[in-house]
């Protein structure tokens, strides 16, 4: 719809979204108004960490966004090796997907998975991978206004995801029940469990069964969850469900963006294979591996705030491309050992540091800036807060950013695997 033909009510309601910004320092939420007549301190009042990895409140899209893309990472197995070294292009190793879903607190959870195949599956021609993406205004204004913007729910932009991995049709997952390694991929707040769908088709391709559940504040809007649904208890159930229909064992891993990145450090439960905070970090105490990524550029989580919240005795990588080859190649990973991987400069031919969504999916950005086409130049004007959306129009840097991004989380998962199977 051209931007002259959108109802004032709607233009009023998008700014109120851009509007519904929050600074994030040495760890807490500190949101911003966003209605007339409500003040800071009140909306500060009604945000809190509700149950582990689930914030609450008013915090919008532009704090707690949940990807990379792919690029080609060493391998597991030897039927792998065929895969794209160029972020976007399509691979030729097969892999399964199936959309399954989980019950938590007698809620019906989408769950996109992703796993390699059986040998006689993986010689198949397989399909162009194809996801859709909805973008729910009503479930923003609901979030965002704490309900009282009432604007139903399937109103909003569909549009569909391309894959970088062909998709075998009917493919059987292995048969062979513990004998898989498998990743959690935990997406932010007002995101979508395909805005690291490049790294989790990676993962798959490297022999990983990889789960990236739709948690309560999707931005799809696919299911209405009550109080009880957290998203603790959904990443134990997808575990769950991987374990009893994927042949996945005991051998875990987790990653997530921004409140993702929350939700993979707080899950009370082991991930040998590590756990892996991009764009937000709060913190972690446990044993497991960890891998923190973070970014000068980042416009909602600055830099300082992760570097205060780092374990003591983090190895720190501080520059860019650089050094985030150098982090991967040293794998000093392991029980007990964290790595930060700390983005003070550009990545590659890029003009600046990576902001909080230049780790997201290309194509999801996209269709995000595609939706706010016509709102960023008002907002621009209006000195609304832009969600560091302003920043990747100019920039279009995800795919630049995929490329450092996917070896560096794809090998800590991988080293982690290697060190766990000795």
């Amino acid at each position: 719809m051209a931007a002259s033909t959108r109802a004032p009510s709607f233009l009023a309601f998008a700014i109120a979204v851009f509007s519904a910004s929050c600074s994030f320092v040495d760890g807490f939420v500190t949101p911003r108004p966003m209605l007339p007549g409500v003040s800071s301190a009140q909306l500060r009042s009604t945000s809190r960490v509700s149950g582990p990895g689930r914030l609450v409140g008013t915090i919008s899209r532009r704090h707690f966004i949940a990807a990379a893309p792919a690029t080609a990472v060493p391998v597991l197995s030897a039927r792998a090796d065929a895969g794209a070294d160029v972020a976007g292009a399509v691979k030729a190793v097969p892999l399964g997907y199936q959309d399954v879903t989980v019950t938590n607190s007698g809620v019906s959870i989408p769950v996109s998975v992703w796993y390699p195949v059986e040998e006689e599956d993986s010689k198949a021609s397989g399909m162009a991978a194809k996801y859709p993406h909805k973008i729910s205004v009503g479930k923003i204004a609901t979030l965002l206004t704490r309900g009282k913007l009432n604007v139903p729910s399937f109103i909003g932009p569909s549009t569909t995801l391309s894959g970088t991995s062909p998709l075998v049709p009917g493919a059987a997952p292995p048969a062979e029940k513990g004998s898989l390694p498998g990743i959690i991929f935990a997406h932010g707040y007002l995101g979508s469990r395909y805005d690291m769908m490049h790294i989790c088709e990676e993962l798959a391709s490297m022999g990983f069964v990889v789960a990236a559940p739709e948690m309560p504040e999707s931005l799809s809007a696919s299911y209405e969850p009550n109080e009880r649904v957290q998203r603790s208890g959904i990443v134990d159930e997808t575990i769950g469900m991987m374990q009893r229909n994927f042949a996945v064992g005991d051998n875990l891993g987790i990653f997530g963006h921004s409140a993702g990145g929350g939700t993979s450090t707080n899950v009370a439960r082991p991930f040998k294979l590590g756990r892996c905070a991009i764009a937000g970090f709060r913190g972690y105490g446990g044993d497991d591996p960890l891998l923190v990524v973070a970014s000068v550029g980042d416009g909602i989580i600055p830099l300082d705030g992760i570097k205060s919240a780092l374990p003591p005795g983090c190895r720190s990588y501080v520059g860019g491309e650089g050094e985030a080859k150098e982090a991967s190649l040293a794998g000093e990973y392991g029980p007990g050992k964290s790595v930060a991987v700390l983005f003070d400069k550009p990545l590659g031919q890029e003009p600046l540091a990576p902001s909080h969504i230049s780790f997201l999916n290309e194509q999801s950005n996209d269709a995000m800036v595609q939706f706010l086409s016509s709102l960023i130049p008002v907002a621009r004007f209006l000195e609304v807060p832009l969600l560091d959306f302003d920043k990747y129009a100019d920039a279009r840097d995800s795919k630049a950013t995929a490329q450092v991004m996917t070896p560096l989380v794809a090998g800590f998962f991988q080293k982690n695997l290697g060190r766990s199977q000795k």
